[in-house]
């Protein structure tokens, strides 16, 4: 059974998600750059998962990938848009569990209020 949130739910997760935590501003590349710039050998490690976000918000899309997430950010404290794409995808994972305890999957589609 899935969760399905109402049309007020989904608009203050969207407005958490792109307000409180910047995804729209969480930049990709800069976090990429700032990997290989960090002066270690980037983490290869081989069965990580890659954790992924897309927005698309009327005719804006914007989507950020880290392989490896929490790693990343445990080894690399001082790279701010890696540090916060990890606060999200923690917040994003404690909404996602707390709605399966209400009886199922996070279904992101707004319910008709």
């Amino acid at each position: 059974m899935a969760v399905q949130l109402s049309r007020a739910e989904a608009t203050a997760l969207l407005d958490t998600v792109v307000s409180r935590y910047g995804a729209l501003e969480i930049d990709a590349d800069a976090i990429d750059q700032a990997l290989s710039q960090a002066g270690e050998p980037r983490l290869r490690i081989a069965d990580a998962s890659t954790t992924s976000l897309t927005l698309a918000i009327d005719d804006r899309h914007h989507s950020v990938s880290v392989n490896a997430l929490p790693q990343q950010a445990g080894r690399h404290p001082g790279i701010e848009p890696l540090q916060r794409f990890a606060q999200l995808a923690r917040y994003l994972k404690s909404k996602a569990n707390a709605l399966a305890m209400q009886g199922g999957a996070m279904a992101t589609t707004p319910s008709a209020d």
